[in-house]
């Protein structure tokens, strides 16, 4: 559209200073050892340079630079860094070997009580057959051999599986 009016924050010419002059002429930029230094504007030459640091660690503890920061700012901060670090890893081992013991424990009750139950059923299957019923005794050892073999076999299969 010829001669139409842009509406909003828009506006022609150099934007109005909001700053006074004698911030606008300083720009403050972050050095290597994190103190702020200014560093002289160059608005006659409409250009201004900054300084840009990233690092990055990755770990479970803040890297030495790190911790000398915050050293500066508290000398305990460090000590209480580590000191909560090896706190938090002594309770994971604690509660990592608890949550072992207590599946190991499981998984041998699990076998006793399994073993004493084809025990009791093969001599009763024993025992029947000894009273005078060699059919029913006979099925009942041999159904409780195959539960057992069944069991085993595929109780192992499941655990690799898992």
């Amino acid at each position: 559209m010829v001669g139409a009016e842009v509406a909003g924050p828009y506006r022609a010419g150099p934007p109005e200073p909001s700053e006074p002059e004698e911030e606008r002429d300083q720009v403050e930029y972050l050095k290597a050892d994190n103190e702020r230094k200014p560093m002289p504007a160059t608005h006659a030459h409409g250009r201004i340079t900054m300084y840009r640091e990233e690092r990055r660690y990755q770990g479970p503890l803040p890297d030495p630079a790190t911790l000398e920061e915050y050293k500066r700012v508290d000398p305990r901060f460090p000590d209480a860094i580590l000191n909560a670090f090896q706190e938090q890893s002594s309770h994971r081992h604690e509660m990592e070997r608890k949550l072992l013991e207590g599946s190991e424990r499981r998984a041998n009750r699990g076998q006793w009580l399994g073993t004493g139950l084809l025990v009791a059923a093969l001599a009763g299957g024993v025992w029947v057959t000894l009273a005078g019923h060699p059919v029913v005794g006979g099925a009942t050892v041999a159904a409780s051999l195959a539960v057992g073999v069944v069991s085993y076999v595929f109780g192992d299969y499941r655990q690799k599986r898992d």
